[in-house]
């Protein structure tokens, strides 16, 4: 183990220099020396898309992103979604904790952090990643597979699985891709399946997300409010539900909730899931609005900030469009899409040299891009008349 521990690479994420000079001091007394840190979760993300990582630590509560939704960033992405990850909190309350744990958390430490109990959780981590019978190895390929939206190979790789024994993971993977595949019936049974094992809010909020799908806006609207009234600190799940109460036309309802988030709570992916909703409902000046109040946007945001721009441009808005698009793309400069949507902006306002240029780009970046190459030699046979 000790010669193990020199190349582990942990990644500390605090806003906090204090927590961060704590850790290292921790770390390196339990003799791992590999450390790099972040004082945001964008940066973190950033972070763990360039270099290997062996483990996070994250404190739950930062600004702009939290803790738990890092987490969950982190778990929906194929390439880490079995990452080990220890959260760092000062909640002990039963909310807080379940609130992590629900995101597939690996373990949490409790502030004021002890060094031995921290050293003793990060080594029962790394030796359950080792041991192969393990339920979180045993279900890694199939989240792997979902997130990859393989839904058909991860249901029969889960369905393999669950003839030696239950596992709850795997019950809600599979609601989760016949959910993706229109299954709703099936999507139902295996969310159902955990809620006789246990009362887990997760296969609640899925029943929710299922009879959304389904259009049965009711009964997605009380599971969705019974899973948050399980797991409260969760605002996303609020978002949820007011996002379900707009799609039934229960404009005033969505709105409430929306008005009873706190200022203080409220985070950019909450603001970027109201403007989402609000996008799908058709209230652009109210979408704009809460996009607008996002503080440091992710590239995991851009497809939101991205639709509000091709809503504007069929409003024929185009200044405001433009001005979206470039906002995209200080967020995500090698984005071909939004590339050729600003090409695009830029060929209606005549800027023909500019807007073949982003397109080109595009090209470039994406060769596979049929609609920019259409786009291209349509702009290349007006550019003298419109030159």
């Amino acid at each position: 183990m000790h010669n193990c521990k020199r190349k582990y690479r942990f990644l500390l994420v605090d806003d906090q220099e204090l927590m961060l000079n704590l850790f290292r001091g921790i770390l390196r007394g339990g003799g791992y020396k590999n450390i790099i840190y972040a004082t945001t979760c964008k940066q973190a993300l950033a972070i763990i898309k360039k270099k290997s990582i062996d483990m996070i630590i994250a404190d739950m509560i930062m600004p702009n992103m939290n803790g738990v939704e890092f987490l969950k960033l982190v778990r929906s992405n194929p390439l880490y979604c079995d990452m080990p990850f220890v959260m760092v909190t000062g909640d002990v309350s039963k909310e807080g904790i379940v609130y992590a744990m629900e995101e597939g958390v690996d373990d949490y430490l409790i502030k004021p952090v002890s060094a031995n109990k921290a050293v003793e959780t990060i080594e029962r981590i790394f030796n359950e990643r080792r041991c192969s019978d393990s339920i979180r190895h045993e279900s890694t390929n199939v989240f792997r597979l979902m997130h990859l939206k393989k839904y058909d190979e991860a249901i029969a790789l889960a369905h393999g699985k669950l003839k030696k024994s239950e596992n709850i993971e795997l019950y809600l993977v599979l609601s989760e891709c016949y959910l993706k595949t229109s299954d709703f019936d099936n999507a139902i049974k295996y969310a159902q399946k955990v809620l006789d094992i246990k009362n887990d809010s997760r296969a609640v909020f899925l029943l929710g997300k299922i009879y959304m799908a389904d259009m049965d806006y009711e009964r997605a609207i009380k599971n969705f409010n019974e899973s948050s009234h399980m797991n409260p600190m969760n605002t996303g799940r609020k978002v949820e539900i007011a996002s379900a109460y707009l799609k039934s036309g229960l404009v005033d309802e969505a709105e409430a909730i929306f008005d009873s988030l706190k200022e203080a709570d409220i985070t950019d992916l909450d603001c970027v899931g109201i403007g989402s909703a609000y996008l799908a409902s058709g209230d652009l000046e109210k979408a704009g609005a809460y996009l607008a109040r996002v503080v440091d946007p992710i590239p995991e945001m851009i497809s939101v900030f991205s639709k509000y721009a091709v809503a504007l441009r069929k409003l024929k808005r185009y200044e405001a469009c433009m001005r979206q698009y470039e906002i995209c793309l200080k967020i995500e400069p090698e984005n071909p899409s939004v590339l050729f949507g600003l090409g695009c902006m830029h060929f209606v306002e005549r800027h023909v040299d500019a807007a073949i240029k982003m397109v080109e780009q595009a090209i470039a970046l994406k060769p596979s891009f049929i609609d920019a190459k259409k786009m291209l030699a349509y702009m290349k046979s007006k550019r003298e008349h419109l030159s």
